[in-house]
């Protein structure tokens, strides 16, 4: 897409945004150079990566590639990486098989993803390697090799039997000898810090003087061997090293081809997180994309003004860490045929804004960014986009800001095909506005034979006449509030807008006879125009105020309703477990009625006739009914409390009355003028007055 179009729409500046949200250097790269898809599928494929960088990241943690480098991976054979290349290289493995588990989490299954995913075994292999070959900090390990090991602790073995005889000679030596009591290092060689003046007292091998000469630095030839010894282990040693470095760099080498892949899916990814993640902050959807050309914009916002991305363009441009919130932008575009939108309205009323948050949502959507806007939002798939918005006047080619802007308009004209968008910014200004508005409606006349996408905004009343009276051509205005005399930035579908220079001329203080002579100028003609112009925006204002006001009674009445539905599935639930839970105390209170029926009757039977005729028929009945007794203690308190004044039925004797008083577990129950005293346990709420 051409570099002029985008930067027109700002593009490199949503680029820095997401390269911002990068892990690493070349997903930076690749997020700067993203560009707008300009097939379908080659569209839908990348929503479909960057819908499951979304569900990961939501449902599998954030995944970090911080750590990675590329590093090169191919040496001629015979040669030997260094060894903070093979540091970096480890450290891009393990980021490897961080990603490898991230995409085999079965929380979220990332079938797009891994469908691109190349194989990672050789890189698991070089990393099993290395993790061998490297410790922790970095340097050729013990375990590299039975050789290099065992080197190692003969080396130490050597080092130990000359610092234990350089002990002896600076203890046996002295200060009276020595500079200090310490031995040291010169040429990889330990020596003795030797007076000058005492040299003739240590034999041995000089290897070095002190800046100030004060001090020889002398090797004590009972060492020379040892120190020979070391030095021929260091030598080995450092040959053992250079051998395991060819022999890992050689495997390394044979692996670059899948390492390469790898590492290429690795940045492409970092590219795709970054689209995701800038897309969650903005609470950006990935939008659905039509074919024919249809754009339908819900609660778009601009992702240069929106809220959620203030904290980036701080972090960018040093902008206000904090921000109001952009107008949402409503927009609709080839609906019944429509395939050209004309927008008109005040100075600084947001139509160059509505212009380019349409052209950038494309834009972005295309290029598999979700965009800042609500569900229902519809981008068309274009094979272009074209866009003329600011003046370029072009002082080398000795061009005018007209002819300048005629040339641009010319190669739009010349490449704007039936699958491209056209945005055009004061389409026909910069000239005589009559001769602008005949050019205008020619070039939109032309643009629509040929079938383009087109977004228009103009201050030019014939261009505004000539897309009323057009059917394939949609009018849209800027609100604009007379009261406070402010723009309200919201777009209002179906009717073109009034310029206001005026209105707003007379706002900002220009003196009274100039307002009143510039009225006078455009004579009755015009002036019945725009009042009747200006009747029916308040008509459409008025409109769209009664419309948010629905909306915005719909929104409480759907919240009202979801809260309602919530209440009424707990009370479901709340029934549905006190009505299982009483239904068991039932079934328990049958078995245990059943248990002692038949305990009370085989102790009738037991009985001889004198003893059963003594037995009492109330201690008979209190045994039978215990479980019940039981039972009605299982009933919440609450739900049969009874209180003083209300009427209470007696549950055993089934009469009514007034409780009267009641003291402890007893009540005293006034039925029919006579007072009776009973459990309170046996008294329910009857209804009656309160107490």
């Amino acid at each position: 897409m051409d570099v002029r179009t985008l930067r027109a729409l700002e593009w490199d500046r949503v680029l820095a945004l997401l390269s911002l949200c990068t892990d690493t250097t070349e997903g930076r790269q690749r997020a700067m150079a993203l560009q707008p898809g300009a097939d379908i599928e080659t569209v839908r494929a990348r929503h479909a990566r960057v819908a499951e960088c979304l569900a990961g990241e939501s449902l599998c943690g954030r995944l970090s590639l911080e750590g990675y480098t590329r590093v090169p991976t191919r040496l001629p054979e015979g040669l030997a990486f260094p060894i903070e290349t093979l540091r970096s290289l480890r450290s891009a493995l393990r980021v490897l098989d961080r990603l490898r588990a991230w995409l085999a989490d079965v929380s979220c299954p990332k079938p797009a993803l891994t469908a691109q995913l190349p194989s990672l075994a050789e890189a698991a292999g070089c990393l099993l390697l290395l993790e061998k070959t490297l410790d922790d900090r970095g340097e050729v390990a013990d375990g590299a090799s039975d050789r290099l090991r065992g080197l190692r602790r003969e080396r130490e073995r050597a080092r130990g039997q000359v610092a234990s005889r350089m002990e002896a000679l600076v203890r046996r030596l002295g200060s009276s000898i020595l500079q200090n009591d310490n031995y040291t290092v010169r040429g990889g060689r330990l020596v003795l810090p030797v007076q000058s003046s005492r040299r003739s007292s240590v034999k041995g091998i000089l290897h070095d003087t002190s800046s100030t000469g004060a001090t020889a630095f002398i090797e004590p030839l009972e060492v020379v061997d040892l120190n020979n010894r070391l030095t021929d282990l260091d030598a080995e040693e450092r040959e053992e090293i250079q051998r395991i470095l060819i022999a890992v760099s050689s495997r390394i080498s044979t692996a670059s081809p899948e390492l390469e892949a790898a590492f290429d899916y690795l940045e492409r990814l970092d590219a795709d997180l970054a689209c995701a993640r800038l897309g969650r902050r903005c609470g950006g959807i990935l939008p659905l994309l039509d074919e024919e050309g249809r754009l339908l914009l819900r609660g778009a916002r601009h992702p240069l003004l929106d809220r959620g991305l203030a904290a980036l363009r701080h972090e960018a441009w040093g902008e206000a860490a904090v921000c109001d919130e952009a107008v949402p932008l409503e927009l609709e575009l080839h609906l019944e045929g429509e395939k050209t939108l004309v927008i008109s309205g005040p100075n600084a009323g947001g139509k160059t804004v509505a212009l380019k948050t349409a052209g950038l949502l494309v834009a972005m959507a295309t290029a598999g960014l979700p965009v800042p806007a609500d569900d229902g939002t519809v981008i068309p798939v274009v094979d272009a986009l074209h866009v003329l918005v600011g003046d370029d006047q072009s002082v080398l080619e000795h061009l005018s800001t007209f002819s300048a802007y005629l040339m641009r308009l010319k190669r739009i004209l010349d490449h704007a095909s039936e699958r491209s968008m056209v945005l055009l910014d004061e389409l026909g200004s910069g000239t005589d506005p009559e001769e602008g508005g005949a050019l205008a409606a020619a070039v939109i006349e032309f643009l629509l034979e040929r079938g383009v996408l087109m977004i228009v905004t103009t201050h030019l009343s014939a261009l505004k006449s000539f897309a009323v009276n057009d059917t394939r051509i949609a009018n849209a205005s800027m609100q604009f509030d007379a009261d406070s005399g402010q723009p309200t930035y919201r777009m209002v579908a179906g009717i073109p807008g009034r310029s206001r220079a005026i209105d707003v001329a007379g706002m900002i203080g220009l003196p009274s006879s100039v307002i009143t002579s510039a009225r006078g100028r455009l004579g009755d003609r015009y002036g019945e125009t725009d009042t009747l112009l200006a009747q029916l925006q308040r008509q459409m204002s008025e409109i769209v105020r009664r419309q948010d006001e629905l909306a915005l009674a719909q929104r409480e009445l759907a919240r009202e309703r979801a809260a309602i539905g919530e209440r009424a599935a707990t009370l479901e639930a709340e029934k549905a477990r006190v009505g299982t839970s009483f239904r068991s105390e039932l079934e328990r209170l049958r078995d245990d009625v059943a248990r002692q029926v038949a305990a009370e009757l085989k102790h009738l039977r037991e009985l001889d006739r004198s003893a059963r005729s003594s037995v009492k028929a109330a201690d008979v009945v209190r045994g039978v009914t215990r479980p019940v007794e039981q039972a009605i203690d299982f009933i919440p308190s609450e739900l049969r409390e009874v209180h003083v004044g209300e009427r209470a039925e007696h549950r055993s004797f089934k009469v009514k009355g007034q409780i009267v008083s009641i003291d402890g577990q007893k009540a005293v129950l006034d039925v029919g003028g006579r007072k009776m005293t009973v459990d309170v346990r046996e008294l329910a709420p009857a209804g009656g007055p309160p107490p």
